[in-house]
């Protein structure tokens, strides 16, 4: 295995465990429980693929960002949640 394979393992690994649980929470509350179990499978496995891009984002220096690499999954997650979820509150009343 690669130094650099094993550094981006190393970081994934650690941003799966800080968001392992509040992703899916974010994900509930968008969308149903069906939906929501596929934005999660559908979110690390992109995570991982641009670990880079999502470390990046997560620099632990920017005191901004207490929850490095949230943002990027939580964006993430967002593009996936089913458009009739995302549509539906806007016709609501009428």
């Amino acid at each position: 295995m690669s130094r650099d394979h094993a550094s981006a393992e190393e970081r994934f690994r650690c941003l799966h465990a800080e968001h392992v649980d509040p992703i899916p929470g974010f994900a509930i509350r968008r969308a149903d429980q069906a939906d929501a179990a596929d934005i999660v499978a559908e979110t690390f496995p992109v995570a991982w693929r641009r670990i880079d891009e999502v470390v990046a984002d997560a620099d632990p220096d920017r005191a901004r960002r207490p929850r490095p690499g949230r943002g990027w999954l939580v964006g993430r997650g967002r593009t996936r949640v089913p458009v009739e979820v995302v549509v539906e509150p806007c016709f609501a009343g009428a």
